[in-house]
């Protein structure tokens, strides 16, 4: 399997938050390992730079972009939550 992108991850990150609580974003992390089913080779490739993994850069662009469109709020630092606005919108994609 290859790493998702940012987009392929956006779902999964907001289903794991469906239950309207505070979720510490190493939590998130790892559940999305899980849900794609990442090999540790998959979950631990570096980015080229060396500093950060790919798999841990797309899921902080996915956060962004979740943030941006008004579905997810960060309550404290590293805790990510649903919105009203996230739970909407997968209601819609029921």
């Amino acid at each position: 399997m290859t790493i998702p992108n940012s987009k392929e991850i956006m779902i999964p990150f907001l289903n794991h938050l469906k239950d309207g609580k505070e979720h510490p974003i190493k939590e998130i992390e790892n559940y999305l390992v899980s849900h794609f089913k990442l090999s540790e080779e998959e979950k631990n490739h570096l980015k080229p730079s060396g500093h950060e993994t790919l798999f841990h850069n797309r899921i902080h662009w996915s956060k962004f972009y979740l943030k941006q469109s008004g579905y997810i709020l960060d309550p404290r630092r590293s805790f990510t939550k649903i919105t009203k606005n996230g739970i909407d919108f997968l209601k819609q994609r029921s």
